[in-house]
């Protein structure tokens, strides 16, 4: 069976493991999709705004809140840097820019 899970690699520790759910990928997957599908009205359009708002929220609640939460577990100082290295479906999304967004922010 094939597996998507997080690896947090740090230069004087062994690697920390964090398992997903059995949907991890579908759930990208079906996030790339959206993004793509909102792309197709325009990058300026309100859907590709909405759509993007919602991509980044759920980047945050797959990858982000996780990484954050284990990073504070191995206290990883704040405002440490972070290599993100993604692999399939991730490489089609911003996952840097992934967190919580105001839709009016945008």
């Amino acid at each position: 069976m094939w597996r998507s899970d997080i690896i947090i690699l740090l230069y004087d520790s062994p690697p920390s493991y964090i398992p997903t759910h059995d949907d991890f990928y579908d759930r990208a997957k079906s996030l790339k999709d959206q993004l793509s599908a909102a792309r197709k009205e325009g990058l300026d359009s309100k859907e590709y705004e909405d759509a993007l708002a919602c991509v980044l929220a759920t980047l945050y609640d797959l990858v982000g809140r996780p990484v954050t939460q284990r990073l504070d577990e191995l206290n990883v100082p704040e405002q440490s840097r972070i290599w993100w290295c993604p692999t399939s479906v991730f490489c089609s999304l911003p996952i840097h820019a992934m967190g919580l967004y105001d839709r009016k922010a945008l």
